[in-house]
């Protein structure tokens, strides 16, 4: 029953929609699905669930009967759903495959909308209403500040690593932004250095997700 209880408080954004990183926001919304639906499936392509979130989950959802499968590409997928029964599993399966649809699109460019997930014929049909589940920045940011009017730029490079390293520093940064009159978009090059200076705790450019296979001239350009 405490278990329980602490559930429902997940559920209230006075307990949870404090000082949180996205892979926590992500973890607490895949938790609570969990409790209603015995299969959830997280399409996660830009890897909001970090390493220690899953494996967190992993314990968390054991004592309720759930599995949690995390696959990177079609082969891992199949070979975990090999021995599982479609229709009786209670699983938890997050998809961080990273496929594009236009092969000639830049990683950094491409919006939710560009990624393809692992297809799943067999499976996808059993998945209820309502226990599909894909983290972005934006349905991270618009949820803990109860504004769902964030521009679709911030799911993009750069504006995507700057609110995972430090979102409660994005968020001030992007309040003092909007008072000026300006939107945000990925075209005027000067715009994420001004909001990047106006996070003085975010991380250094080389620690960001995105900029250990970036080239350093571009790391330095973006995020002086």
């Amino acid at each position: 029953m405490q278990r329980s209880a602490a559930v429902f408080d997940l559920m209230n954004p006075a307990v949870w929609k404090g000082k949180m990183y996205p892979t926590e926001w992500a973890g607490n919304k895949i938790e609570i699905l969990s409790r209603n639906h015995p299969l959830v499936w997280v399409e996660d392509p830009y890897a909001l669930l970090e390493t220690t979130e899953i494996e967190r989950l992993r314990s968390a959802l054991n004592f309720v009967g759930h599995s949690v499968l995390c696959v990177q590409n079609a082969f891992e997928l199949r070979k975990e759903l090999l021995c599982r029964e479609p229709g009786k599993a209670r699983l938890v399966v997050i998809d961080q495959s990273y496929t594009l649809r236009d092969p000639h699109l830049l990683p950094k460019d491409a919006k939710p909308s560009d990624l393809v997930p692992i297809p799943a014929p067999d499976w996808k049909p059993l998945v209820e209403e309502g226990a599909r589940f894909r983290p972005t920045i934006h349905a991270f940011l618009a949820d803990i500040t109860d504004d769902p009017h964030w521009p679709v730029e911030v799911n993009i490079y750069p504006y995507e690593a700057l609110a995972r390293s430090d979102p409660d520093g994005f968020v001030r940064a992007y309040d003092s932004f909007r008072e000026t009159g300006r939107n945000l978009t990925t075209d005027e090059e000067s715009w994420p250095e001004n909001l990047h200076r106006a996070i003085p705790s975010a991380a250094p450019a080389a620690s960001l997700p995105w900029a250990k296979d970036a080239p350093a001239c571009l790391v330095h350009h973006v995020l002086l």
